[in-house]
């Protein structure tokens, strides 16, 4: 049995599971089908551990982890900031602790259409214990990038992995193996990506597997995928790879990938649709007991992480000049609409707009109104902007590359 330990070789067997939902609510189409589609398969597959992403509604998660109770009785869904995180974990065991760790930069506020801000993404913490085996199942989201040809997110996606990874690094040191497993909007080239398995001593499960196919790999806009955007399709058919299963081994215990899939069709039964935007991954993971007390943690020279750190370092100093220029654009506009108000103010002042003399009066004085207004929003916008969200910005761009200097001085030492 699945997540049981074998009396012959010791092994505990852990069947983890993860897939973004797309579950938009009022936007994500077909999405009530396919969060009960998501539900039955969960409900009739043998899983330890399900991490889902973009589950925004609170009754997506209940009917989810309701449906599923026989299989997958402990859940819990990662509350944070105005809409909620959309992450959750369903469980076959215990949770006997959880956490969540805010991101201290999440994209922009105003970009509402985006929705990375109102969400307060992070990444969430569920310890959960298998017989004797504890494991800290992590699970994150990290900001779209939204554009192949615009890396406006790069460095805050780049800083939500770096943050990601120190966690990791910080809170596993009493499990006996540590498993993220999300929607990174990273793909395996990637700086983010690097950064977050080279800090954190993780493996791509992808990789290591021992058996898989040679068609599991794009996870996003994907040939294989009902909603995969025809430009797309067109400029890279095989998709990309930005859905992950990543590991981390212990001094006590190792582990090995036996099974790498995607568990779902590509499309629902009986539908004309799949199952979300993205597929799922599906992997087994074998941990196995280690004889004596050396186990290595980890096979990744320090010189790659050397070599990833200055990069990164080098994308938070580009970062932080763009800030500079954005921050002087919104104070100059910030001042030019504040003279357009007292202009304004001057001209209702000294020309006495507020008497009546008929309705085209009264509609001149509706639009003069109207037009203050927007001259108001728009000084407080762009003054919030230069003053308040570029510091705010800035300062977590510093904290982390000041991170990433301590870490890089570390590795210089001889």
């Amino acid at each position: 049995m699945e997540g049981q330990m074998s009396e012959m070789s010791g092994k505990h067997a852990i069947r983890v599971f993860t897939l973004n939902c797309w579950g938009i609510p009022y936007v994500s189409k077909d999405k009530n089908s396919r969060m009960s589609a998501i539900a039955k398969h969960l409900l009739i597959s043998n899983l330890d551990l399900v991490c889902l992403q973009e589950v925004w509604s609170k009754k997506d998660f209940l009917f989810l982890s309701r449906k599923c109770h026989s299989q997958l009785p402990y859940s819990h869904y990662f509350n944070s900031f105005v809409t909620g995180s959309g992450l959750c974990v369903l469980s076959k065991h215990p949770i006997v602790d959880v956490y969540f760790h805010q991101w201290p930069i999440n994209g922009y506020a105003h970009k509402i259409h985006q929705g990375d801000w109102f969400g307060g993404k992070g990444i969430g913490l569920c310890k959960i214990q298998i017989n004797n085996l504890l494991v800290n199942l992590y699970t994150a989201h990290l900001h779209a990038e939204y554009s192949s040809e615009n890396a406006a997110y790069l460095s805050h996606r780049l800083l939500q992995a770096f943050d990601t990874s120190q966690f990791v690094k910080l809170t596993s040191g009493d499990c006996d193996i540590a498993i993220l497993a999300g929607d990174l909007n990273t793909e395996p080239h990637d700086l983010a990506i690097k950064i977050l398995n080279q800090n954190a001593h993780l493996v791509d499960s992808f990789y290591a597997a021992q058996e898989k196919s040679p068609t599991c790999i794009g996870t996003n806009e994907s040939s294989r995928n009902s909603y995969s955007p025809a430009k797309e399709l067109k400029r890279q058919p095989g998709g990309k790879r930005i859905d992950y299963i990543l590991y981390k081994k212990s001094r006590k215990f190792d582990v090995e990938v036996e099974q790498y899939q995607f568990p779902l069709p590509d499309r629902v039964p009986g539908c004309s649709f799949s199952y979300s935007d993205h597929e799922a991954i599906e992997v087994k993971l074998n941990c196995i007991p280690v004889v004596g007390s050396s186990a290595v943690t980890s096979d990744m020279p320090d010189a790659e992480l050397h070599s990833t750190l200055e990069q990164a370092i080098e994308v938070c100093n580009d970062s932080l000049q763009k800030l500079k220029t954005s921050q002087r654009t919104y104070i100059s506009l910030a001042v030019v609409f504040a003279l357009f108000l007292f202009v304004s103010l001057f001209v209702e002042l000294f020309f006495n707009i507020s008497q009546d003399f008929g309705v085209s009066y009264t509609l001149t004085v509706i639009s003069f109104n109207i037009l203050k207004t927007t001259i108001t929003l728009a000084f407080t916008f762009f003054m919030m902007m230069g003053i308040l969200w570029c510091r705010s910005e800035r300062s977590a761009i510093l904290t982390g590359k000041f991170s990433m200097m301590l870490i890089l001085k570390r590795l210089r030492k001889p």
